[in-house]
């Protein structure tokens, strides 16, 4: 869709750049808007890593933060992996990271 509308204006503008990370970020905002329905959860966990808590326990500590309550261990790794599975965020060794540069970005900036 992208080089296609580079090749009907004749190349890249900022116009077009512009209009795609617009569009972009609309489908991520959705997407976490259907993973926060599944639980809040979700969307702790993902800005947790975000924000560059990329390890187990530093992801279980902002969220058990955040939500003011302790998580049971298997709660927490049952959100990771499911997010895994869901192809949202990766995992290396003992580190996880989001996938989609767009998503972190939009995770980054959200509030919470």
């Amino acid at each position: 869709m992208f080089g296609y509308s580079c090749m009907l204006k004749g190349g890249v503008n900022w116009d077009i750049i512009n209009s795609f990370m617009v569009e972009a970020m609309n489908i991520v905002r959705e997407r976490v808007e259907e993973l926060g329905h599944r639980s809040k959860l979700y969307i702790y966990t993902l800005k947790a890593i975000a924000e560059g808590r990329d390890r187990w326990k530093e992801i279980k500590m902002t969220v058990e933060a955040w939500i003011m309550r302790p998580l049971h261990n298997p709660q927490i790794t049952r959100i990771l992996n499911n997010l895994v599975k869901m192809g949202i965020i990766d995992r290396f060794g003992e580190r996880y990271t989001i996938s989609d540069p767009i998503m972190r970005s939009y995770l980054r900036s959200m509030a919470l």
